[in-house]
């Protein structure tokens, strides 16, 4: 299985609540997204 050789080094994350993500779905709409992202 060469494919899954390398899988132990490979992890998947997500952002931490403490990370900025302007996500449109998360602070209600793209421009309160944006404005979260820039403001910190």
């Amino acid at each position: 299985m060469p494919l899954l050789r390398g899988i132990n080094n490979f992890a998947l994350s997500s952002p931490k609540s403490h990370e900025l993500v302007a996500d449109p779905f998360r602070h209600g709409g793209r421009d309160k997204a944006q404005q979260f992202f820039e403001e910190g």
